[in-house]
């Protein structure tokens, strides 16, 4: 019988395989300029390659746009880290060094997805299962209640990594959760099931009242304007804003 892996570092081994095998990827040996251009020739093909696929377009849309946001996360600083400095974009595509792009995209969003959910793991979230024999990972959420906070939590990821904050910090969270509750029910009252994964509601007078009511709080415990030292790269939110 195989000896139970130890799940501590087994984590750690996977985070430190993944980081070493994200480091090799052939993008990074190309010029900045050029290799930037590619990724983002890549999520604009990523796009159009969604016309061939039968499919609500909505949902199609949002799904890509889902991935190129979680791609991004890691590809675009990482191209920026890596990468040679060397001459200005290319005026064309080049289909090895675009093959070499969607690589990245590829491996970025899967790379974020997999981090992501281990972050999650360590704050509770999650519950996370080893496999004796495969090199597998499984990930169980520990509660219905952990996952309705995936979901909240996910929707402030990009303000807390660029702002350093936690959206969080609400000082009556009590409230906030009666308020939340109160647009809940108002919701369930209006949903009705229209197509297959497709609903529509009405804005009544109370779910509006609820919505803001919502607002308000959250607007007077949260500031959601990125602060003027915040960097991307290197440029400030304070120099963007001198113009």
């Amino acid at each position: 019988m195989k000896a139970k892996r130890d799940q501590s570092n087994y984590v750690a081994r996977v985070k430190s395989d993944l980081e070493a095998q994200y480091k090799t990827l052939a993008v990074f040996r190309r010029p900045r300029g050029a290799a930037l251009y590619h990724y983002f020739a890549v999520l604009e093909v990523e796009v159009v390659k969604l016309g061939l696929f039968a499919g609500d377009p909505g949902k199609k849309l949002f799904a890509a746009g889902r991935a190129a946001v979680e791609s991004s996360f890691r590809a675009i600083p990482a191209l920026f880290e890596r990468c040679p400095t060397g001459d200005a974009s290319p005026a064309y595509v080049s289909r090895e060094i675009f093959a070499e792009a969607h690589q990245l995209f590829e491996y970025s969003y899967k790379y974020e997805q997999v981090m992501y959910n281990l972050q999650l793991a360590e704050r509770g979230h999650f519950q996370i299962f080893i496999a004796k024999r495969d090199s597998r990972i499984t990930f169980a959420y520990s509660s219905a209640d952990a996952d309705a906070m995936e979901t909240r939590l996910r929707s402030g990821e990009l303000f807390r990594r660029l702002s350093g904050r936690h959206s969080e910090s609400i000082a009556n969270k009590s409230e906030a959760l009666l308020l939340i509750q109160q647009v809940r029910t108002e919701l369930e009252h209006q949903i009705s099931r229209v197509a297959e994964e497709a609903i529509e509601y009405r804005y009544t007078d109370s779910l509006v009242a609820a919505m803001k009511a919502w607002a308000q709080q959250l607007s007077a415990s949260i500031s959601f304007e990125l602060p003027d030292n915040t960097v991307l790269w290197q440029i400030s939110f304070a120099d963007v804003r001198r113009f």
